[in-house]
């Protein structure tokens, strides 16, 4: 569950760093991004056994993904170089504690 949220998330994020590529081929990358996660997630989750665990699988692999897409991002407010990268890095650490803090919560549920 967690690879396949984190190829769809790679899939939405990258069309947006692509340059040159079409308009059509921009929307239909998106709409299978997103109609592929939601079928997988909606088949997945009437599967027995369908627990806390794979909807953390779920929601890691959405904060991951916006994670590592800061690093590909411009800076809405303009910064300099050394003051963005230490913003990622500060946002991408503080999102792992998080992810952590939850799969430990998750895992004493289990």
């Amino acid at each position: 569950m967690l690879g396949a949220t984190l190829v769809a998330g790679a899939v939405f994020e990258l069309q947006t760093v692509i340059d040159g590529l079409p308009v059509w081929a921009t929307i239909v990358l998106l709409v299978a991004a997103e109609a592929g996660m939601a079928w997988l997630a909606l088949t997945w989750s009437a599967r027995e056994g369908w627990d806390g665990r794979h909807r953390m699988a779920l929601a890691g692999g959405a904060l991951l993904t916006y994670t590592w897409h800061a690093f590909l991002s411009n800076p809405v407010v303009p910064s300099s170089p050394v003051l963005d990268l230490v913003s990622h890095v500060v946002f991408g650490l503080a999102a792992l504690a998080l992810l952590l803090v939850a799969v430990q919560r998750v895992k004493s549920k289990v």
